[in-house]
């Protein structure tokens, strides 16, 4: 049993401190023994920690006090040590502080030493956004690092560098809380998560300023729109196919009629957390801007359907090969798209540059091109 002159530690736990004799077991600080399983009778007034144990600290070598044994209450209210791994030294105690001033100074051993340090956080978060404009960017490193939040970190960081947030007047922590819930609607799917809308935002962040398509065809807000669109192009994703939820007859497929489930959802349920109180990022726009924000949005999630990528791409290539027509007055009639084209295609090419670089576009030959 302990006496009355025992000492509480600050959380109301009893500390023992013991010694460690050539008998049998350790002995207790005031007289007795303690066997290494004997059975033990705590009086009344020792408190026990939340554990409902008693920790019990021995002297080792160089005189640090390690927490070694544990004192577990039973059903029947006895108390009994059982043996425990070290697990923090408590430092060395006084009586060998006063020995001598020429002993060796007290070096835990190294199973007990803090591991070194990491760098801060911030700093390492900083070095890896740092890399956003390289092929070679590390969007697992940056999961990482931001401790499962990529996909906030680098819109965020992208559409503040950008310097969006000033041009269009954002609200810098609308836009945080936005993001946050974006990413936080991502299934924690194997392929379609939080981390691939992340590397899909900086591939076409790369492929934007590598072309320099922000400086001579999409103005602010379209590469908002552009942005937006990576961020939100798989949100909600339940990680099965369309020709899945179709052939199941699933409630998304029913909702859109067959046609592009999953994209119809993604974009409808990402503007849907803009109605939320403190997430509308776009308040500040003018009706037309959110219109115009809205169908940009919208047209780009839903040209992710992997089934119109032929489509898409035969418009584009014949789109390309008209632009690159040199006609005359004598030709123009016959290579007017009107007469090449079969079937009722309608092509719009729409390019948006602003007055300081309208020099810089290249100048169409005449109205067909």
């Amino acid at each position: 049993s302990f006496g009355s002159g025992s000492t509480m530690n600050r959380r109301g736990s009893l500390l023992l401190s013991l010694a460690n004799p050539n008998s049998g077991g350790p002995a207790i600080s005031g007289g007795g023994t303690l066997p290494s399983v004997a059975p033990v009778v705590v009086p009344q007034g020792a408190a026990l920690n939340s554990g409902r144990r008693i920790s019990v600290a021995s002297t080792v070598e160089g005189g640090a006090m390690v927490l070694s044994q544990d004192i577990v209450s039973g059903a029947n209210g006895e108390q009994s040590a059982v043996p425990n791994r070290p697990l923090v030294s408590l430092g060395p105690s006084r009586r060998n502080l006063a020995a001598g001033h020429n002993r060796a100074a007290y070096k835990p051993p190294s199973s007990l030493q803090p591991p070194p340090m990491p760098p801060p956080v911030l700093e390492e978060v900083e070095r890896v956004l740092a890399q956003a404009d390289s092929w070679q960017f590390d969007t697992w490193r940056l999961r990482d690092v931001t401790n499962g939040h990529p996909l906030s970190a680098l819109g965020f960081y992208l559409i503040h560098r950008a310097g969006l947030i000033e041009k269009l007047n954002l609200k810098p922590s609308a836009l945080a809380r936005l993001l946050r819930h974006i990413e936080a609607g991502y299934n924690d799917n194997p392929y379609h998560n939080a981390t691939h809308a992340a590397d899909v935002l900086q591939t076409l962040h790369v492929i934007i300023h590598g072309a320099q398509l922000h400086v001579h065809y999409v103005d602010s807000l379209g590469l908002l729109a552009a942005y937006f669109a990576a961020i939100v192009h798989d949100y909600g994703h339940p990680g099965l196919t369309n020709d899945f939820l179709v052939a199941t007859s699933d409630s998304l497929a029913v909702r859109y009629n067959d046609r592009s489930p999953l994209e119809n959802h993604h974009s409808a349920a990402a503007f849907s957390l803009l109605q939320r109180p403190g997430l509308d990022v776009l308040a500040p726009f003018s009706k037309q801007e959110r219109a115009t924000f809205r169908k940009q949005v919208i047209d780009m999630v839903l040209a992710t359907d992997v089934k119109q990528h032929f489509t898409l791409l035969s418009q584009f290539n014949t789109a390309h090969r008209l632009a690159t027509f040199v006609h005359s007055p004598a030709t123009a009639k016959a290579n007017h798209p009107s007469s090449r084209l079969s079937g009722n295609i309608h092509l719009e090419i729409v390019v948006d540059v602003g007055g300081d670089c309208k020099h810089l576009a290249p100048k169409p030959l005449d109205d067909t091109e």
